[in-house]
C-alpha cells in the first residue's frame, strides 16, 4: 500500500483557515474602520455646525441688542435738547460723554431741504477724560477727534439728503463704520428726526461715534475662532482681528459670505455638496450610484482651511438690517482629531489582522480533526441512521455544529414519527370541515314566493358562521344567520351547537304555539340552549327573519348581529333602484346573558324586494393597505348590482366586489353572505293559506314598525 504524502502548507486546509480568518478580520476591520470614521466625521461636522451657528446666532443677537441700547440712551437723551441753545448742548454732551465711555462723540444738526444744507451744527469738544483714551492708540487725539467729526458731517450731510426717507414719521437710523477713514476703531450711529412743526420740512440729525470695542465683546474669539461684522456688500465693519476693521477689508470672496449674502435664512452654516473626483471618470449610469461628497471646509484668510457659519443681526430698528455675523474656525482644529483617530485605528487593524492569522493556523489544527468527526456523522444521517451521534464535542463553534448535527437527527427520526400524526390530523380536520358544510344550504333554495342563495368562506379548516332556512307553515318562511365569537376549533363546536338547537326548535315551533311566528321567540330559546351549555364563555350573533306572506309582512330579531339590508326594486318604468335600507335593531349576542330579552320588529313587504344578509367578516376582513371594506362600500356595491335578475348573480357581484378588495391578503375572519328575493309575482294581501291558530301570549315584546 502507497504511504499518503503530506499535503503542502499553504494548500493545507489550515492554510486556507488562515486565508478566510485573515479576510474575514481584513474585511470586518475595513467596515469598521469605514463605519467609524463616516460616523465619526458626521459627529464632528454636526457637533462644529451646532457649535458655529448657536455662536453666529448668539453673537448677532448680542450686537443687535448692544447697539439698539446705544441708540436708546442715544435718543433718550438727544431728544429734549434738539431745539435748546448750543451752549447747553455743550454742557449736556459733556455730562452725558462723560457717564458713556464707549461714546467719542456727540453732535446734533439742523437741516434745510429747501436750501439743501446744515442750517446749524452743535458738536461735541473732546474733554480731558477722553485725550488719553488708549484706543486713540498714542496718536494726536485732538487731530483724530477733529477728523472724525468731519466724517460725521459728510455722512450726516449724505444722510440728510437722502429723499427715500422723506415723509418719515418716525426717527430712522444709519450705522456707518468710520475705521477704515479714521484709521482708529470707531462706527457711527446717525438718527434723523421727522420735521417738529406742521408744515415745515426742516427737521434735526443726531450723530455719535462709538468705540468699537463696545461690539468686540459680543463677539466670539480663541485662538482658532475668528469673529466678524459684515455689511452688506461683504465689507468688515467690525471684527475681533482689529487690522481686518481698520482696513475695511473686503470677505465678499470667502464662501461662507457667499452663502450668508445669498441665503433667505437668518442664520446657516457653509456646507457643499459635489460629486466625488474618480464619478468623472465612471459613466452616468454608475455615477448616479456614488453618493455625494459634502465638504466644510474652504480656503480662506492665510491660505488657511476654514469651517464657517453665519447669522444676520436681526431687525432691531438701528439701521443694521442688512449686517451679518460670521464665525469661522481653523479646519486642523475640527478634524485634527478625526485624521489622528483614523492612523490609530489603522495601527490597531495591523496588530489585530496579524493575531487573527496567527489563531487562525492554530486554531484550523484542531478544528480539522472535529470537521472530519461532523462530516462523517452527516453520511451517516444522510444514509437514513438517525440513531448516528456525535461523541467527544469540542466546546468551539465546531462543537455547537456537531451538537446541531445530533439535535438534527433528533429532530429528523422525531419528524419521521410526527408526519404520519399531522397526516392522521389533517384528514380528521377535513372530515370535521366535510361534516361542517353539511350545515349550509346547498345551492339555491326556491319556495313558493321566495328564493335563497348564501356563499360560505371560513378564515381557517372549520369555521364559526351559519345560515339556514325552514319552512313554518305554507306561506311562512324563516331565515336565519349566526356568527360565533372568533373561528376555528370553537366557533366550529358554537356553530354545531347552534345548528343542531335551531333545527330542534324549528322541528318544535312547526307544530307547537309557542313560536307565535315571532323571530324572538326563536332566538330567545336558543339563548336558552346555547348559555346552559358554555355558561357566558363564548357568544354567537344571530339576526332571524320571517317572511308571512299570508299577512304580507316581514318579522325580524337581532342578536347582537350586523344590521342586514333591504333592497328594493324600481316603482316605476325607467326608475332608478331606490337605495338599500337597513334593518335596524339591537340585542344582546346569544349565551351572554341567561336573561337576555329579544324583540320583534314588523314592516309590510313588496314584490321583487331583496334581503341581504352577511357576517361581520364582510365588512371588516382587510385589503392589502390595511383598510376594511365597510358597510357604506357594501351598500353601494348592492346599489350598482340591483339591476341583476337572480339572486345568484346578486350573491356573486357581492362577493366578486369583496374578494377583488381584500386581494390576495388571507381574511382574518369566516364570511358568510345570504340574499333572498321575494316573488315579483307576488301580490300582497292574497292569503294562500289559512292564517294560524292565535296562542297565548308570551313574554317576549313584539313591536310593530315599517321600515322608513
Amino acid at each position: 500500500m502507497a504511504g499518503s504524502s503530506k499535503v503542502p502548507f499553504l494548500k493545507s486546509l489550515r492554510a486556507r483557515f488562515a486565508l478566510v480568518i485573515a479576510a474575514v478580520a481584513s474585511f470586518a476591520i475595513l467596515v469598521i474602520f469605514l463605519v467609524f470614521s463616516s460616523r465619526f466625521e458626521t459627529f464632528l461636522n454636526s457637533g462644529i455646525k451646532e457649535e458655529l451657528t448657536g455662536s453666529a446666532e448668539k453673537a448677532a443677537d448680542a450686537v443687535g441688542a448692544t447697539v439698539k441700547t446705544q441708540v436708546g440712551q442715544l435718543t433718550t437723551f438727544a431728544a429734549p435738547l434738539l431745539l435748546a441753545d448750543p451752549a447747553k448742548q455743550k454742557v449736556s454732551f459733556a455730562a452725558f460723554l462723560q457717564g458713556f465711555n464707549e461714546f467719542l462723540t456727540l453732535s446734533t444738526h439742523r437741516f434745510d431741504p429747501a436750501r439743501g444744507e446744515i442750517l446749524s451744527s452743535v458738536n461735541s469738544d473732546l474733554a480731558d477724560f477722553q485725550k488719553q483714551d488708549a484706543l486713540f492708540q498714542g496718536g494726536d487725539s485732538a487731530a483724530m477727534h477733529g477728523a472724525i467729526l468731519q466724517l460725521e458731517r459728510r455722512e450726516i450731510e449724505q444722510f440728510a439728503r437722502d429723499e427715500s426717507l422723506t415723509g418719515s414719521l418716525q426717527p430712522t437710523f444709519r450705522f456707518v463704520s468710520l475705521a477704515r477713514e479714521s484709521r482708529i476703531p470707531v462706527f457711527t450711529i446717525l438718527v434723523r428726526y421727522p420735521p417738529e412743526k406742521k408744515g415745515s420740512r426742516e427737521f434735526s440729525l443726531v450723530a455719535t461715534s462709538i468705540w468699537l470695542t463696545s461690539l468686540m465683546v459680543a463677539l466670539p474669539k480663541t485662538a482658532a475662532v475668528e469673529t466678524t461684522i459684515i455689511d452688506g456688500s461683504g465689507v468688515v465693519v467690525g471684527s475681533t482681528v482689529v487690522r481686518d476693521v481698520l482696513g475695511a477689508r473686503s470677505y465678499g470672496d470667502l464662501p461662507v459670505v457667499r452663502s450668508a449674502l445669498a441665503s433667505v435664512q437668518p442664520s446657516g452654516f457653509y456646507e457643499r455638496t459635489a460629486e466625488w473626483k474618480i464619478a468623472a471618470r465612471l459613466p452616468p449610469a454608475l455615477r448616479n450610484l456614488l453618493p455625494k461628497e459634502q465638504s466644510y471646509a474652504y480656503r480662506g484668510k492665510r491660505q488657511f482651511e476654514w469651517v464657517g457659519a453665519f447669522a444676520r443681526i436681526q431687525k432691531q430698528g438701528v439701521g443694521m438690517d442688512r449686517h451679518w455675523v460670521i464665525v469661522q474656525k481653523r479646519s486642523d482644529a475640527v478634524f485634527g482629531v478625526l485624521k489622528k483617530s483614523k492612523l490609530d485605528t489603522i495601527l490597531a487593524a495591523l496588530f489585530v489582522l496579524i493575531g487573527a492569522v496567527a489563531v487562525g493556523v492554530i486554531w484550523a489544527g484542531e478544528s480539522t480533526v472535529q470537521l472530519g468527526k461532523v462530516y462523517r456523522a452527516a453520511g451517516e444521517i444522510a444514509a437514513g441512521r438517525f440513531d448516528t451521534r456525535i461523541e467527544g464535542q469540542s466546546e468551539d463553534e465546531i462543537g455547537q455544529i456537531a451538537g446541531a448535527v445530533n439535535q438534527m437527527a433528533a429532530d429528523l427520526k422525531e419528524q419521521v414519527e410526527l408526519k404520519a400524526e399531522k397526516g392522521r390530523l389533517l384528514a380528521e380536520a377535513n372530515t370535521a370541515r366535510t361534516v361542517q358544510e353539511t350545515f349550509f344550504p346547498s345551492g339555491t333554495i326556491s319556495v313558493k314566493n321566495l328564493k335563497m342563495t348564501g356563499s360560505y368562506q371560513p378564515a381557517t379548516e372549520c369555521g364559526g358562521d351559519l345560515w339556514g332556512h325552514f319552512t313554518v307553515r305554507p306561506g311562512v318562511e324563516l331565515v336565519y344567520i349566526a356568527d360565533a365569537m372568533g373561528h376555528g376549533a370553537s366557533a366550529a363546536i358554537m356553530t354545531a351547537m347552534a345548528y343542531t338547537a335551531c333545527n330542534l326548535i324549528s322541528d318544535i315551533i312547526k307544530d307547537a304555539a309557542i313560536f307565535n311566528d315571532s323571530p324572538a321567540q326563536l332566538l330567545y330559546r336558543m339563548n336558552n340552549v346555547i348559555f346552559g351549555a358554555v355558561k357566558g364563555k363564548i357568544s354567537m350573533t344571530c339576526f332571524a327573519v320571517l317572511y308571512d306572506f299570508n299577512k304580507g309582512q316581514m318579522v325580524y330579531s337581532n342578536a347582537g348581529h350586523n344590521f342586514p339590508f333591504v333592497m328594493f326594486p324600481p316603482q316605476g318604468e325607467g326608475e332608478k333602484p331606490g337605495t338599500p335600507q337597513s334593518l335596524s335593531l339591537s340585542g344582546n349576542p346569544l349565551g351572554v346573558d341567561e336573561a337576555s330579552v329579544f324583540t320583534d320588529k314588523t314592516r309590510p313587504i313588496l314584490a321583487g324586494e331583496r334581503l341581504v344578509l352577511f357576517t361581520d367578516g364582510l365588512i371588516e376582513c382587510r385589503s392589502p393597505g390595511g383598510q376594511m371594506w365597510g358597510r357604506k362600500a357594501l351598500s353601494s356595491t348592492m346599489q350598482a348590482a340591483n339591476k341583476v335578475t337572480s339572486v345568484e348573480e346578486l350573491r356573486d357581484a357581492i362577493v366578486g366586489k369583496a374578494f377583488g378588495f381584500f386581494g390576495n391578503i388571507p381574511i382574518a375572519d369566516d364570511i358568510t353572505l345570504v340574499a333572498a328575493e321575494v316573488d315579483k309575482g307576488w301580490v300582497a294581501g292574497i292569503n294562500e293559506v289559512a292564517p294560524p291558530i292565535q296562542p297565548a301570549p308570551v313574554d317576549v315584546v313584539a313591536i310593530d314598525l315599517a321600515v322608513a
